[in-house]
This record gives C-alpha cells, sequence and structure tokens, in this order.
C-alpha cells in the first residue's frame, strides 16, 4: 500500500524522481507518458490497461466547417495510408493510433 501521495507540478520532474528511486511509481496521461518513455528506453515500465478512457478532441471555431472537414478528410487520409501509425512510432515507438489496443 502507498504510505504518502506527491503531486508534481510537471511530469518531467516526476519521472526524474522515479528515475532516481525517490518514488515508484507516476500515474499520468497515455500519450504524454508514452512520449516520456520512449526517450528513456528501458528505465521504465508501462503496465497495461487504462485508468480511465478519455478521447482527445478537435475544437473549431463555431460555423468553421470548411476547416474541420479538411482537418478530418486529412486525418482519414493519414489514417488509411498507415503515415499516422508510421508517425505514431517514430514519437512514441509504438503506434498509438488504435485505442482498442490499450
Amino acid at each position: 500500500m502507498p504510505t504518502e501521495l506527491k503531486e508534481y507540478e510537471d511530469y518531467p520532474k516526476a519521472l526524474l524522481d522515479l528515475e532516481a528511486g525517490r518514488i515508484d511509481v507516476v500515474v499520468e496521461d497515455n500519450v504524454t507518458g508514452r512520449d516520456m518513455f520512449a526517450k528513456r528506453p528501458g528505465k521504465f515500465k508501462i503496465i497495461p490497461g487504462m485508468i480511465s478512457n478519455e478521447p482527445f478532441g478537435v475544437v473549431f471555431r463555431k460555423g468553421n466547417s470548411d476547416l474541420r472537414e479538411k482537418v478530418q478528410q486529412t486525418l482519414d487520409r493519414l489514417v488509411k495510408d498507415g503515415s499516422l501509425a508510421r508517425i505514431s512510432r517514430k514519437w512514441f515507438a509504438e503506434d498509438l493510433t488504435n485505442p482498442k489496443k490499450f
């Protein structure tokens, strides 16, 4: 059982304490965590599963349906041709574009 809960103003500071052994675990959002872990291969272990399932969204100014449609078409194309998965593997060391895997 944890004996102390410590809050940090940002994730990098928490990960530094984790790496130094001053704390035992860090809870953070999936994308930020995987980015940090990809930058330090072999230093940390991610446990499987999710604490919560919070989808990301893109917000547009009301009435700007042309821009919204262009962004959606671009995302659809990137998913279809595999570019989004390649970008994810480059920056996160794995494909995070399919949330059903997590």
